[in-house]
């Protein structure tokens, strides 16, 4: 994984790991509502992060078979490179 990458899928994590917590600590304090909606925030953060991931996969698989197809070497630093890769700038 590239390292823009890496760093946008860390931020996600961790908004993710922030929201889940603020919403037990909702609940722990009385305010179960506030709770209630921060837990479907989260919930929209980790289905927001997995549809970025299935993106970088699908490009990473798009370049992996074509290499297979072309018989050059497959596993190279480039594979993840995201330079080329328009829809992530």
């Amino acid at each position: 994984m590239s390292k823009l990458r890496l760093r946008k899928a860390q931020k996600g994590i961790l908004l993710a790991l922030t929201l889940f917590l603020l919403s037990i600590f909702f609940d722990l304090i009385g305010y179960a509502d506030i709770g209630k909606y921060t837990l479907y925030l989260t919930m929209v953060v980790i289905i927001y992060n997995m549809f970025n991931a299935a993106i970088f996969v699908s490009n990473s698989n798009k370049k992996f078979f074509k290499r297979i197809k072309n018989k050059q070497p497959i596993f190279t630093d480039s594979l993840t490179d995201d330079e080329s890769d328009d829809s992530i700038k």
